[in-house]
């Protein structure tokens, strides 16, 4: 009796640490996100269009390339926890150890070609270097806090994040009002990403050295086999996924020239703010999923669950209503066209969000197969939406495949998560439901641009209101977990 006394209140004092690590992680990741989503106004309005769709393109490319070079390995991570319990830390730096030799061969690999490749990409050598090099580091950040959010030491966790993000921004906009009046535009273009990107890979290289120093391992042959078998899949899982977020940008440039682009890429940063909210969200309570998840507790899964899409969907909504403020407050008025993307680019980051869900499930199950299949699919699928689409209705278009895309492939991840989980821990019907209400009223709000501003907010105002008096109990609940000792 002492014994199972003793085993409850060790999974509740768990639980609580899980939920108060992934909450404190969630503050301040939106605070650290949003330090560098509120410099946009800045950029926008002092770089010329061509050089913002540019910096844009070349974020594109790094963050389709950094899956590719790394295997995804980081993506191993989560569950080796549950499997590499003893050696934990050791996972870790032999993983970051793989990704480091599998980056050197491509960086050797691609080194012959490395003239065409730049006049291919449009970016000089040593953009392209510093793309490798980012690339290599952002993926250590990755798996290094990955392990952390596991281990729920969420301190660490938050000072990388800053670490990870303010001195880029900071130093970025320091040089762009140093230098833009003074260089060409090629250049400034490069002052640009060398800034921004440079102090995240140093860091990134610091974040492998703490983990060699950390873990004492390089090479196991099991772990790596271990998580080569596992990561493999979700390669091709984050390379789609990429091709989703990104692919529109670098084909309406392809098809439309850059100055559509700048706009379709404003517009995209809009969305940002909700796909940092996504993110942040995810990266919380995945800990918590993958416990509850392996100590069987659905029905609290699911509660949580739908309690984050119901959030999400009315937070969707404020911003449809919201967006032509967002555009003016980020772009200005060259950039107004891109309220009218708003709409399917915002409920294109909710589809995101129910597909991460689902693939989180699989990844639990090591059923990563089954997300690589998927994601290739769409993927295709998505590619060939945005030529077609993009070439007969112009680029507004992409907004549209984008958002259909996303939502096919969640509906992919749920049919394949169906197959192995019988439990429904997130509830399909319900969770698909919420999106189609949500993408309905979001298009029916469109028509409100037309009216005020004050009336609009208050609107939204109303909104949340009602919101937090509907979940009323959930939020008495979540703040009681927080400050219970």
């Amino acid at each position: 009796m002492r014994q199972d006394i003793k085993k409850l209140n060790e999974e509740s004092l768990k639980n609580n640490l899980a939920l108060k690590s992934g909450i404190v992680y969630l503050i301040a990741e939106l605070i650290t996100r949003g330090i560098s989503f509120f410099v946009t106004p800045i950029f926008t309005r002092l770089l010329p269009t061509s050089v913002y769709a540019d910096v844009k393109i070349f974020e594109s490319w790094a963050y389709l390339f950094a899956p590719i070079i790394s295997l995804s390995l980081y993506q191993s991570v989560a569950r080796a926890k549950f499997d590499f319990k003893n050696n934990y830390s050791s996972y870790i730096s032999s993983i970051i150890g793989l990704m480091s030799l599998i980056s050197l061969a491509v960086g050797a690999l691609l080194f012959p070609f490395r003239s065409p490749i730049s006049n291919l990409l449009g970016f000089s050598k040593w953009m392209m270097l510093l793309m490798l090099l980012y690339c290599l580091a952002y993926n250590s950040i990755q798996c290094f806090q990955m392990g952390e959010r596991q281990l729920m030491h969420y301190k660490s966790n938050i000072a990388l994040t800053v670490l990870a993000v303010v001195p880029g921004v900071i130093i970025s906009v320091i040089c762009v009002i140093k230098y833009r009046a003074v260089v060409s535009p090629e250049e400034l273009t490069s002052i640009r990403l060398l800034s921004f990107y440079g102090p995240t890979t140093v860091i990134g290289f610091g974040v492998m050295i703490i983990s060699f120093l950390k873990g004492k391992l390089f090479y196991s042959r099991k772990m790596w086999k271990y998580g080569v078998l596992y990561s493999v899949p979700m390669m091709i899982f984050s390379v789609s996924t990429q091709i989703l977020y990104q692919s529109d940008k670098i084909m309406v440039k392809w098809l439309c020239g850059a100055e559509v682009t700048a706009i379709i890429a404003l517009a995209t940063t809009v969305g940002y703010i909700l796909d940092i909210l996504i993110h942040a969200v995810d990266n919380a309570w995945r800990p918590w999923l993958f416990e509850k998840l392996y100590s069987e507790d659905y029905t609290q899964i699911k509660k949580v669950w739908l309690v984050l899409v119901g959030l999400l969907s009315v937070l969707t909504w404020i911003m449809v209503i919201l967006a032509p403020e967002l555009v003016l407050f980020l772009g200005g008025r060259k950039y107004e066209t891109a309220i009218w993307l708003m709409c399917p680019i915002i409920c294109g980051v909710l589809a995101n969000f129910v597909m991460i869900g689902y693939t989180a499930v699989e990844q639990f199950y090591k059923k990563t197969r089954y997300s690589g299949y998927a994601s290739a699919l769409i993927a295709v699928l998505n590619l060939l939406l945005n030529y077609i689409f993009i070439k007969r209705f112009g680029y507004m278009a992409a907004a549209y495949t984008t958002a259909a895309s996303y939502l096919l492939a969640a509906l992919l991840h749920c049919y394949f998560a169906k197959r192995f989980d019988k439990t429904d821990v997130l509830s399909y019907k319900k969770t698909f439901f919420i999106w189609g209400i949500t993408f309905i009223v979001c298009l029916v709000s469109m028509t409100l641009y037309s009216v005020s501003f004050w009336i609009r907010w208050i609107i939204s105002l109303g909104i949340l209101f009602l919101l937090m008096c509907f979940f009323r109990q959930q939020l008495k609940h979540l703040i009681k977990s927080i400050f219970q000792k």
